[in-house]
């Protein structure tokens, strides 16, 4: 019989820790955030040909903190209401893989990693106005507690409202502003197909969860709509977009229809989800998020 050294069993213990930090941070949906980052980026440099790898860097760390320890506190929050079961996408407090003390601690670290990197936004780059930058950074910060943290806006239907302003406009213009010093408008509109498709990925979330939910107690959109009108919401999010840049782009480039080569996949999504195949619909919209915002932001830099 194979027996196990003690250095082997704590070399297995790290990696099995490890493993459910990064579960419960859910990197997966980090595809919302990243986007939007990219896509503030690249219409810095379209229109004022303004791009800085280490401003990229800083904004990418500020962003990507910022919507982890969002992950980090809606694990935390719905752990503690009871939410939380063995179908969710993060079992780490479930399981008590984790406990409620080490998800704290995550949650402080990460949002310490997003203020320090504000802060060096700020101070390693004096033609950067704070105050530009600063109200679209203190909303960010916000929405990613006051969502299931404090008021707990996903509980009262308010958590799709707070995502589709958080992931889409807010980041992209915070994006723009780090790259040029400057805030354009236009940055919300264009944000907009992005912001659609990242609001699908919650809406699916929550259309599995619906059952779940309502017996927890609390109220989505998904579970004022019903099952059957929640659906057709789902498939309005993933198709919005399309349509969007089909009106877009005889305004700006025809390059902006790159995106429509990842429709087969948001189709097929949303077969999965009228036939009842939910368990993974969130981690597979995303997916179409980061297919159609990749395409979406190389249409645009190639775009005249």
């Amino acid at each position: 019989m194979l027996s196990l050294k003690k250095e082997d069993y704590d070399s297995t213990s790290f990696i099995k820790k490890m493993k459910s930090y990064i579960i419960c941070l859910r990197p997966w949906s980090f595809t919302a955030s990243f986007m939007s980052v990219l896509l503030g980026t690249a219409m810095a440099w379209k229109s004022r040909e303004n791009f800085d790898l280490l401003r990229l860097m800083l904004t990418l760390l500020a962003v990507l903190a910022t919507h982890a320890a969002g992950n980090l506190v809606n694990t935390l929050f719905d752990y503690k209401n009871g939410i939380d079961t063995t179908t969710s996408d993060d079992k780490t407090l479930v399981k008590k893989t984790l406990t409620p003390r080490e998800v704290r601690i995550l949650i402080y670290i990460c949002y310490e990693v997003a203020i320090a990197s504000y802060i060096v936004i700020c101070l390693g780059y004096p033609s950067i106005s704070p105050m530009k930058i600063f109200p679209t950074f203190l909303t960010g910060m916000a929405a990613s507690f006051i969502y299931t943290g404090s008021i707990g806006l996903k509980y009262i239907a308010l958590g799709d409202l707070v995502v589709f302003i958080a992931f889409g406009p807010v980041i992209t213009l915070f994006t723009y502003a780090v790259q040029t010093g400057e805030l354009s408008m236009q940055c919300v509109s264009m944000a907009l197909p992005l912001a659609f498709h990242t609001e699908a990925i919650l809406h699916g979330n929550n259309i599995r969860d619906l059952e779940t939910d309502k017996n927890a107690g609390i109220v989505t959109m998904a579970i004022l709509l019903g099952m059957k009108n929640a659906r057709l919401v789902y498939t309005l999010l993933l198709i919005l977009p399309y349509i969007m840049i089909s009106f877009m782009a005889p305004f700006h480039s025809a390059f902006l229809l790159f995106p429509l080569l990842s429709l087969p996949l948001a189709c097929r999504l949303n077969f999965d989800c009228y036939h009842g195949n939910l368990q993974e619909i969130p981690q597979k919209t995303a997916m179409v998020n980061l297919v159609f915002g990749i395409l979406y932001v190389c249409g645009l830099a190639l775009a005249k």
